[in-house]
């Protein structure tokens, strides 16, 4: 305890703009800037947020620095809506009311309210929602960054992996444009820190979606392996890819997904990835290779991309020697080769 007093006591600050410096003024709120413990202390100042969110029967998610709040329904008609709206509105005046009370700010007007529907549902998407928070009247936008991910209000990730491959594009040109002055093995690490590592990122959420989104991410990768083996445009890819050993996109997105089951029925994952395993009584040679419940969803556009639906269906076709393994590194290395094997016959 007097080592976190001496930690939050006693601080100061000043101010520079160009040469100009101001005077030091006592800092008698907040915690240090930049610092490890800061993100952590915050948190903990900010959780009685998630009792008043679970109070209006809204889950919460709270960051260092951002806070959601959201809650799932049945839009059957447009009626339904308002009750929905009503409630996220009493419940952030209270947390307006708290943050006031307790020395933070809540910025009105970077509040982002999104709104997920079904492809389906377009005929129930309305038109004059809104939510009002202090004074400002926030209306539905069509997309929201979560974690540095775009997500639309369909769940397509169109724009998200839009900005991708153009992002992609955009450092392979950079790269290229030193690469005559680079090593090879140089040029292989440039093009998985900038490329694969935007491929990777999030892509357990690519799963499901039309062959057409994959294909965008596919010809990313496809650039980036001819950047690194100087393959012309009209050579075929597929061996240039087998040669590197770099898995497609598609199986890459297995891989991730897989990487989570293992993690689940193992119990070394996040209470939030855990999945239901199959109890049986009988003694078996796949004893130790457990299965997972299956869950039955009732939409193929949506309910077959969701985690607990995709994860136990993915898992149990692996092969039993597979969902064997107990260390996490042995099994990365297992499924490696499997995925590579099922992918390039």
């Amino acid at each position: 305890m007097a080592w976190f007093n001496s930690y939050l006591s006693n601080r100061s600050f000043q101010v520079k703009i160009g040469d100009g410096l101001s005077e030091v003024h006592k800092l008698v709120f907040g915690v240090p800037q930049g610092s490890v413990l800061g993100p952590l202390l915050f948190s903990c100042y900010t959780q009685p947020l998630a009792k008043i969110m679970s109070d209006h029967s809204l889950s919460a998610h709270l960051f260092a620095d951002d806070t959601q709040n959201w809650r799932a329904f049945k839009l059957t008609s447009l009626s339904s809506l308002p009750g929905v709206v009503g409630r996220v509105e009493v419940c952030l005046r209270e947390v307006r009311q708290w943050m006031g009370v307790n020395k933070l700010k809540l910025n009105d007007l970077k509040t982002e309210f999104l709104l997920l529907m079904s492809q389906f549902q377009k005929h129930l998407r309305p038109d004059n929602v809104s939510i009002k928070i202090g004074d400002a009247i926030i209306v539905p936008t069509s997309s929201a960054r979560n974690l540095g991910f775009i997500f639309d209000h369909q769940m397509s990730f169109h724009k998200h992996i839009s900005q991708v491959v153009s992002a992609g594009h955009f450092h392979l040109r950079k790269i290229a444009s030193i690469k005559k002055y680079i090593p090879s093995d140089l040029l292989t690490t440039l093009v998985h820190a900038f490329i694969t590592s935007r491929l990777d990122f999030c892509n357990a959420l690519y799963y499901g979606l039309p062959s057409y989104e994959i294909d965008r991410l596919q010809k990313l990768q496809n650039q980036a392996a001819r950047l690194v083996t100087n393959t012309k445009k009209r050579d075929h890819i597929t061996p240039v890819l087998r040669e590197l050993h770099w898995l497609p996109v598609q199986a890459r997105i297995i891989f991730k997904i897989l990487t989570f089951a293992f993690r689940a029925v193992r119990g070394t994952g996040p209470a939030y990835l855990r999945l239901p395993v199959v109890q049986s009584r009988r003694q078996t040679r796949a004893g130790a290779a457990p299965q997972l419940t299956y869950v039955m969803s009732r939409t193929k556009s949506a309910g077959d991309r969701a985690y607990s639906v995709s994860a136990p269906r993915l898992w149990n076709d692996l092969p039993v020697h597979l969902r064997s393994h107990t260390e996490l590194a042995s099994f990365k290395r297992s499924l490696k080769t499997h995925l590579f094997t099922l992918f390039y016959k």
